[in-house]
C-alpha cells in the first residue's frame, strides 16, 4: 500500500487558469478514504493526535472534520482554508506526505482528493 501514496495526485483539479475564478470566503479540501474496518479507530486516533495538531499550525487553516461510517469503513476528511494558496501549499508540506504514509497501511485503497469552494461557511467563522 505504501507505494500507492506516491500515486496520489495532489495537483489542483483543472479549472480556468488552474485556479478558482471567483472571489471566495473559504476553500475546502476533501480526502475520501476507504479504511479496513478493523483500522477505523486507529485512523481516528491518528487524525486527532497527529493530523489535527499539525493542521492547526498551518497558515490559513481554519478547521477540519473527520467523518466516518463504522459500518462500511468509508470516511472523509474535510479541511477549510482561508485561501486557495494556503490550501495548495499544504500539499507541499512534508507532514502531509508523512501523514499519508502513516494512514496508507490502514486503508483498502489510496485516498482520493478533491478541492472545493466553501459557499456557505458561516458556521466556521468566529
Amino acid at each position: 500500500m505504501r507505494e500507492d501514496i506516491r500515486t496520489l495526485d495532489t495537483t489542483p483539479l483543472p479549472r480556468s487558469g488552474g485556479i478558482f475564478q471567483k472571489e471566495c470566503d473559504m476553500f475546502a479540501r476533501v480526502m475520501h478514504l476507504q479504511a479496513k474496518l478493523e483500522n477505523l479507530d486507529e485512523i481516528t486516533a491518528l487524525y486527532r493526535g497527529f493530523v489535527e495538531p499539525h493542521l492547526q499550525t498551518q497558515h490559513g487553516f481554519i478547521n477540519s472534520l473527520l467523518l466516518t461510517d463504522p459500518c462500511t469503513g468509508r470516511g472523509m476528511s474535510i479541511t477549510l482554508w482561508d485561501s486557495e494558496a494556503d490550501q495548495l501549499s499544504s500539499d507541499n508540506d512534508g507532514h502531509f506526505l508523512l501523514a499519508l504514509g502513516k494512514v496508507a497501511p490502514l486503508l483498502e485503497a489510496p485516498p482520493k482528493k478533491e478541492d472545493f469552494i466553501a459557499e456557505a461557511p458561516t458556521a466556521f467563522r468566529a
